[in-house]
């Protein structure tokens, strides 16, 4: 109870200096619920680009740093009113460190990830209002594996910011790996107005709005089917007048998870651009995983994946990342150790680009 006053007043301050403004007394009758929660991700991250290599101490992109606290008020009418508020910092982000940018990478104060309002019933579905989630977000990062927090299916997330080499001039070019390699996981978190439906047996339908004119709708499934446990989604998103790049994208991601501990994953989107004569830029991505209590402390995940992105920049792109990726559990601390590596490869014409490597290894400690 003192660790759980402590942790509301931290978040209590935290939010004024961040945001400007004195919260509001909850009063007497306490009837609402505050859980705060978060997580420290820290790691070290070694790359070679074909020329040099670098070390870099990083925050793991895969699984931001981050703060947050829930709000949630009883029923009323058997609808239940809440709020989240959700904070990232993150320093040296894995994702934008780079060859010519190793130190001091990061915007240097929080950054929102949801500010939102929500109302919730059993039987008529959830409606949220604020920044967040939209419909489509994390409709292409459906895994089961246990190695998210190290690769899943936005493989650019371990080192995003890099910049391929060129063999050809001896130097580094202007391409960097989040620039071909992209997971189109629909419209990210935005402010918007967005509806769940009640659950059917595991069927959820979801649809928003955002501001710009943008919309999406996505449908998920989830379900244990004997010895099987299933995620799946699929999703529809227009960005509208908020993006002056894509026009529209569609993708889904399924994950299988066996009681015997072995896992399969697959994702795959399409997006159409607004440049003439751009090809529609695609991605197909898989991953096999194996999950087991080797070790009393806690489980442990292993998994190899490839993703094969095409025509993400540029018409005539070929880009290939392959992973390999281990998290051991330590569920005492609740904390996770990750290892994993990956090999980015992007085929141009006429530019002759090496092959970037990377290892990520450290550990996440939720609380």
């Amino acid at each position: 109870m003192i660790c759980k006053r402590f942790l509301q007043q931290l978040f209590t301050m935290i939010i004024i200096i961040e945001c400007g403004f004195y919260p509001i007394a909850l009063g007497a009758s306490g009837v609402i619920d505050l859980a705060p929660y978060g997580q420290i991700n820290r790691g070290v991250l070694l790359t070679q680009d074909g020329n040099n290599t670098n070390l870099f101490h990083v925050d793991n992109d895969n699984s931001a740093t981050r703060i947050g606290v829930l709000g949630t008020a009883p029923e009323l009418m058997k609808i239940k009113a809440g709020a989240r508020l959700e904070l990232e910092f993150q320093s040296n982000d894995s994702n934008r460190v780079s060859q010519n940018n190793k130190n001091g990478v990061g915007d240097n104060h929080f950054r929102k990830r949801h500010l939102d309002l929500f109302f919730e019933s059993e039987h008529y579905g959830k409606l949220s209002m604020g920044y967040g989630d939209t419909a489509s977000n994390g409709s292409a990062e459906m895994d089961l594996s246990g190695t998210e927090v190290i690769g899943y299916s936005s493989v650019a997330d371990m080192a995003g910011g890099h910049f391929f080499y060129n063999g050809s001039a001896n130097g580094l070019s202007s391409i960097t790996v989040d620039r071909v390699f992209d997971n189109l996981d629909g419209l990210g978190r935005d402010d918007r107005l967005r509806y769940d439906s009640p659950n059917f047996s595991g069927l959820r339908l979801s649809l928003s709005n955002v501001s710009g004119g943008g919309y999406d709708l996505a449908v998920r499934y989830g379900a244990s089917l004997g010895e099987f446990n299933l995620s799946s989604a699929v999703a529809f998103a227009d960005p509208g007048n908020s993006s002056n790049v894509k026009n529209s994208s569609i993708d889904g991601s399924i994950s299988v998870l066996h009681a015997g501990g072995l896992n399969a994953t697959l994702a795959a989107g399409k997006a159409a651009y607004d440049a003439a004569g751009k090809k529609d830029g695609k991605y197909f991505y898989a991953k096999g995983g194996y999950q087991q209590a080797f070790f009393q402390i806690g489980l442990t995940s292993l998994a190899m994946d490839l993703g094969l992105f095409f025509d993400m920049e540029r018409t005539g792109d070929t880009a290939k990342a392959v992973g390999l990726m281990l998290v051991q559990n330590i569920d005492y601390w609740s904390t996770e150790f990750y290892i994993g590596g990956r090999n980015y490869t992007l085929d141009r014409r006429n530019i002759d680009l090496n092959d970037i490597k990377a290892v990520l290894a450290g550990f996440r400690l939720k609380f």
